[in-house]
C-alpha cells in the first residue's frame, strides 16, 4: 500500500511537471524564477528536464515561486543597487571636497606662519628709548672717558638687540613645531582613511545583496541576511601619521573587508560523503539508490554553478577593496608631499628671516658707531658737561637738530627688516580619479547595472572647487553680450550667475560654476549682486571690471596690492627697467602699459601666477575704451596690441577701506612727485583742480554709466577755489556791520578762471577740510573703496567668517547678559484700582 501511494504520488507530481512544462503561459508556468542573473540558464534547464523527464522523473522538482517572494528581493536588489550608486558619488563627491579644502588650509597654514614670522617686535621700541638718551657727539676724543662709555652703551644695546633676535627666533622654530604636531596631517589622513572605509562597505553591501539573491535562486532560501550590516569592517583609529602606519591599516582594511561574511555556503551546500555501500542494500530498494544518487549529482551540479557564482563575486569584492586601498594610499601619498613642502618652505622662511633680522642689526650697530652726531654746523644749544650713567643730576637733554632728527629716524628704518620676498607654495589639487586606467575603481555595468536601461561607464570628472578662468571667460562673454559699456544692473548680474548655477545642477551638464557656489541659497546671490551697487555712495551699477578682479583675487587667494607695492610699481614705471620714453613718462599717469609691462611690475610681492596677471589685464583692457574688446578664450592665441593706462591700473588695485584713506593714495600714486619732495619750509606747491577732480568722481579709471551724475569740472573748480577765499572776506563783512562811512572803492574784477589751469595750494590736511572735498567724498567715496560682499558671503578657508550648516548655526550660543533683570512691578490692588 504504501508503494503504491508512492506511485501515485510520483505519478501526480510528473503531470504536473508535464503540464508546467507544456503551458508555458500558463500563471503556474509565470511564476517560474527567470531574474538578471541568466535567463538563458532557466531555459536551458526546461529543456535538459524534458530530455530527462522519462528517466527520473522523481528526482527533480520545479520549484514555483511565489508572488510576494519574488517582489521582495526585486526590491531588495534595485534597493542595493541604488544605495551603491549613489553611495559611491556622494563619497566621491566628499573626496573631491576633501582635495579642494586640503590645498586650501596649507595656502592658510602658510600665510599665517608668515605673518607669524613677520610681525613687529620690541627692537624699534628699545632702540628708540636709547636714542632718547644717546649724546649728540661733538668732537669727541678717540680713547677719551666719553668715548669707552659711548661704546659701553652701544655694546648694551647690541647685545639687547641679540637678545630680541634669538627669542624670536627661538619662537619661529617653536611656532613650526606647533604647527607640526598640532594634529593638522592626522586629521586630514584619519578624513581620507574614513572615505576608504565607506567605499569598502558599499562594495561589502553590494557584495551581500549579490550573494543572498544566488542563494533565492538557486536554493530557494527566502530568508535575506542584513545586506547593509557593515559591522564586520572597523573604523580607522585617529591616531595613525605615518605613511607605513596608514599602509598596513589599508592593507588589513582590504582583506577584511574581501573575508567578511563568511557563512561557509560552500561546505553547507556540499553533498553528504558517507553514502551506504550498494552490496548491504536489499535488491528490493535498489530503485530508491538510484533515485537518491540521481538527486545527489544533480544537487552537485547546481550547488557547483552557486559556489562558482559566489566566489566570483567574492574576487569581485576582494579586487574593488584593494583598489580602494590602492588608490587612497596613492592620494596619501601625494598629500605627504604637499604637506613636507610647506614645511621645508618653513625651514627656509626662517632661515631668510633670521638673515635680514642679523643684516638689520649689524647695520643700525654700523650706524651708531661711524654716524656724525653733531649738526652740520658744529653747534649745539646745550652741552651735556656729565655723562648719564655717571650724573645723577637734573642734566638737560641737548634738543637735536633737524640733520640729527633726520639720522635718528634713518636709524630706525634700518632696524626694520626687510619684508621677505617669499612665493607661497600653491599645491596642485588632487583629482577624485588618477589619469591612469580606472576600470577597476568603477564596476563593469553589466555586473552593477542590469536593467538600468542606459548606464554609465565610468563617474564624470569633478569640476574645479574655484572660479577656473574658463568659468570665468564664460561668464564674462554672457554677460557682454548685451552691453555696450563695462557696467550692468544688479539684476543682469544675478540672472547670469543663476543661469550658470541652475545650468550646473544636472550631472551631465558643463560645470560653469564651482559646486560651493551651486550650493549657496537665492539670497546668497542676490546679497552678492547689490553689494557691489550703493547709490548713495555713487555707484548706481556694477562696475564688471571691479567684479571680475575681486572674483580672481578671491579665488586664487591673492591678496591685494599694498600701498608699498603700488608705490614700487609707480618707481618701475618711471625706471629704466620700463623702456618708456621721457615723452611717454610725460603723460603719467595716462600713459599707457602693454601686457608684457604689466606682467613685470612688482604688484604682488607674494607671488602672481603668469596666467592669472594676463588674465587680469585682459580684463582691465576689456573695458578700457568706448567699445568692448573681449579677450580670447583660454588656451587661445590672441595677436591684437593691447594697453591700459597706469591710472586705470592703479585705480583698481590702490582702492582702500575709507574714502578719506583712499583719497590720500590715489594723491600720492597718481599726482605728480614733486608736490611730496618739497621742503617744509618751501611755499606749497600747486597743484591743477582737474587733478583734483579727477580723482575725486574716477573720471577716466571707472565706466560713467555707473557713476551717480558728477559735477562738472567748472562747478567743481569755482566753488573749491571760492572756499579758499572765505578768510579774506570775513574782514571786510565785519567792516560794513561797523557802518563806518567810507567811500566806496570799486574792486578790481578777476580774470575768469579756466578749469582746465586753474591751481590750488596742495595740502591734504587742508583739502581735506573744505566742504567741497567733503561733499565729493561723501557723494562717490564708495568709488574709491574696495567692496567686501564676495569674501563675506563666500569665505575661503580659514576665513574669520566660516560657513556655518544649519546644525551648526542651531548649536551657536549667545553671549549671556550680565545685566541683572529688573524686578517685576508690584500691582495695585483691586480696590484701589477701581477707587482711582
Amino acid at each position: 500500500a504504501d508503494g503504491a501511494d508512492g506511485a501515485d504520488g510520483a505519478d501526480a507530481n510528473e503531470a504536473e511537471a508535464a503540464e508546467a512544462v507544456e503551458a508555458p503561459d500558463s500563471p503556474e508556468a509565470e511564476d517560474l524564477e527567470v531574474d538578471e542573473l541568466g535567463d538563458q540558464t532557466c531555459e536551458d534547464e526546461l529543456e535538459s528536464k524534458e530530455e530527462r523527464d522519462g528517466q527520473v522523473g522523481d528526482t527533480i522538482v520545479i520549484r514555483e515561486i511565489g508572488y510576494k517572494t519574488r517582489e521582495e528581493f526585486h526590491t531588495l536588489w534595485l534597493q542595493g543597487l541604488s544605495s551603491y550608486l549613489l553611495g559611491i558619488r556622494e563619497t566621491l563627491q566628499e573626496v573631491d571636497d576633501l582635495a579642494g579644502n586640503y590645498g586650501k588650509d596649507l595656502v592658510f597654514t602658510q600665510r599665517r606662519f608668515l605673518e607669524f614670522l613677520q610681525r613687529p617686535d620690541d627692537k624699534a621700541q628699545v632702540l628708540e628709548e636709547f636714542l632718547r638718551t644717546f649724546p649728540l657727539r661733538r668732537n669727541v676724543a678717540p680713547g677719551s672717558r666719553q668715548a669707552d662709555e659711548i661704546q659701553e652703551q652701544l655694546q648694551d644695546l647690541a647685545d639687547k638687540l641679540w637678545v630680541h633676535a634669538n627669542f624670536r627666533k627661538q619662537e619661529s622654530v617653536e611656532e613650526r613645531q606647533r604647527l607640526l604636531t598640532d594634529g593638522f596631517w592626522e586629521e586630514r589622513a584619519n578624513a581620507h582613511l574614513q572615505l576608504s572605509y565607506k567605499l569598502q562597505a558599499y562594495e561589502l553591501c553590494r557584495f551581500k545583496v549579490a550573494m543572498a539573491i544566488l542563494k533565492w535562486s538557486y536554493t530557494g532560501e527566502q530568508q535575506a541576511p542584513d545586506c547593509f550590516d557593515v559591522s564586520a569592517l572597523e573604523e580607522p583609529p585617529p591616531q595613525l601619521s605615518t605613511l607605513q602606519e596608514l599602509a598596513a591599516w589599508l592593507e588589513e582594511s582590504a582583506e577584511r573587508a574581501a573575508g567578511a561574511e563568511a557563512t561557509n555556503i560552500e561546505e553547507s551546500l556540499a553533498p553528504e560523503d558517507d553514502l551506504p555501500d550498494v552490496a548491504t542494500i536489499p535488491e528490493e530498494d535498489s530503485s530508491m539508490l538510484e533515485a537518491s544518487v540521481s538527486v545527489d549529482n544533480a544537487g552537485q551540479g547546481e550547488n557547483a554553478e552557486l559556489v562558482a557564482a559566489i566566489q566570483a563575486e567574492r574576487r569581485t569584492l576582494a579586487r574593488q577593496c584593494q583598489c580602494i586601498a590602492a588608490w587612497t594610499f596613492a592620494r596619501l601619498e601625494q598629500m605627504r608631499e604637499q604637506y613636507n613642502e610647506i614645511f621645508a618652505r618653513m625651514d627656509d622662511w626662517i632661515k631668510d628671516r633670521v638673515r635680514e633680522e642679523n643684516e638689520a642689526i649689524k647695520e643700525t650697530e654700523r650706524q651708531l658707531r661711524t654716524g656724525k652726531w653733531e649738526d652740520e654746523e658744529g653747534h649745539q644749544t646745550i652741552s651735556r658737561t656729565m655723562t648719564v650713567r655717571r650724573s645723577h643730576t637734573g642734566n638737560v637733554k641737548p634738543a637735536p637738530s633737524s640733520a640729527a632728527g633726520k639720522r635718528r629716524r634713518d636709524v630706525l628704518k634700518v632696524i626694520v627688516p626687510k619684508t621677505l620676498d617669499v612665493n607661497v607654495y600653491v599645491p596642485p589639487k588632487l583629482e577624485v580619479l588618477p589619469s591612469t586606467d580606472t576600470g577597476s575603481m568603477v564596476r563593469s555595468p553589466s555586473t552593477v547595472s542590469q536593467g538600468l536601461g542606459k548606464t554609465r561607464s565610468s563617474f564624470r570628472v569633478p569640476a574645479p572647487e574655484k572660479w577656473s578662468q574658463e568659468m570665468m571667460w564664460g561668464l564674462l562673454t554672457r554677460l557682454t553680450s548685451n552691453l555696450e559699456m563695462g557696467a550692468c544692473d544688479a539684476e543682469q548680474l544675478m540672472k547670469a550667475l543663476l543661469e550658470r548655477r541652475h545650468g550646473a545642477l544636472g550631472f551631465e551638464n558643463e560645470q560653469v560654476i564651482p559646486p560651493s557656489w551651486v550650493q549657496r541659497p537665492l539670497a546668497v546671490y542676490h546679497l552678492l549682486c547689490r553689494s557691489f551697487v550703493e547709490p548713495a555712495w555713487g555707484a548706481t551699477q556694477v562696475d564688471l571690471t571691479e567684479f571680475f578682479l575681486a572674483l580672481t583675487h578671491h579665488e586664487n587667494f591673492l591678496t591685494w596690492p599694498t600701498m608699498e607695492a603700488l608705490e614700487a610699481t609707480r618707481s618701475f614705471l618711471h625706471s629704466e627697467e620700463s623702456s618708456l620714453s621721457e615723452e611717454e613718462l610725460a603723460m603719467y599717469p595716462d600713459v599707457d602699459v602693454s601686457e608684457e609691462l604689466f606682467c613685470q611690475l612688482p604688484l604682488w610681492p607674494g607671488g602672481c601666477p603668469s596666467e592669472m596677471r594676463r588674465w587680469m589685464f585682459q580684463v582691465l583692457c576689456c573695458f578700457s575704451q568706448a567699445e568692448i574688446c573681449l579677450p580670447p578664450k583660454p588656451g587661445g592665441q590672441d595677436t591684437t596690441p593691447r594697453s591700459v593706462t597706469a591710472r586705470r591700473i592703479i585705480g583698481y588695485f590702490g582702492l582702500a577701506n575709507a574714502p578719506a584713506k583712499a583719497f590720500s593714495q590715489f594723491c600720492r600714486l597718481l599726482l605728480p612727485a614733486k608736490l611730496f619732495s618739497a621742503a617744509e619750509e618751501d611755499p606749497s606747491p600747486q597743484v591743477l583742480v582737474k587733478d583734483l577732480w579727477t580723482i575725486l568722481y574716477s573720471q577716466r579709471t571707472r565706466p560713467a554709466a555707473m557713476m551717480a551724475p558728477v559735477p562738472d569740472l567748472a562747478t567743481f573748480c569755482n566753488n573749491l577755489i571760492d572756499e579758499g577765499k572765505v578768510p579774506d572776506a570775513v574782514p571786510k563783512a565785519k567792516a560794513k556791520a561797523k557802518g563806518k562811512a567810507k567811500p566806496e572803492v570799486e574792486e578790481e574784477t578777476e580774470a575768469p578762471v579756466i578749469p582746465e589751469e586753474a591751481t590750488v595750494a596742495f595740502s591734504e590736511q587742508v583739502l581735506m577740510s573744505r566742504q567741497t572735498v567733503l561733499k565729493a567724498l561723501l557723494s562717490h567715496g564708495g568709488l574709491l573703496c574696495r567692496r567686501r560682499g564676495l569674501d563675506m558671503l563666500f569665505p575661503n578657508a580659514g576665513s574669520i567668517f566660516p560657513l556655518k550648516t544649519s546644525a551648526e548655526a542651531e548649536a551657536l550660543k549667545e553671549l549671556q547678559s550680565l545685566v541683572p533683570e529688573p524686578p517685576p512691578e508690584e500691582e495695585a490692588p483691586a480696590e484701589v484700582a477701581e477707587g482711582s
